[in-house]
């Protein structure tokens, strides 16, 4: 079962898919800690149907995310990863407005 998640903070655990208003879904995983971006794979809000879909550099690839600065339905998502392999430069992405966060696997209960 997915259910629908209004916002994310850096300790909370598990798996989610993230829609943002340029049509791109990001999966984050937050055991694992990595974000992996899906370009245009959505469509566009009615907010952004003037934009064209971007290729960002690593679309498709797992990134380690270090801190989930900002994730809330109606905010832009912040987060700040590793791309590189040097720890002492780390990049930060920041997406369009996030619309939904889907935890994949449901509620952890226990």
């Amino acid at each position: 079962m997915c259910y629908m998640i209004i916002e994310l903070f850096d300790e909370d655990t598990g798996e989610y898919r993230i829609r943002t208003g340029t049509g791109s879904y990001y999966l984050l995983d937050l055991d694992r800690r990595t974000l992996t971006r899906l370009k245009a794979a959505a469509p566009l809000a009615p907010d952004y149907a003037y934009e064209a879909p971007v290729d960002l550099r690593s679309d498709g690839e797992p990134l380690d995310v270090l801190p989930v600065s900002e994730c809330s339905v109606g905010e832009r998502g912040l987060f700040i990863l590793q791309v590189g392999d040097i720890p002492s430069m780390p990049t930060v992405r920041s997406t369009s407005e996030i619309l939904e966060i889907i935890h994949l696997a449901g509620p952890t209960i226990g």
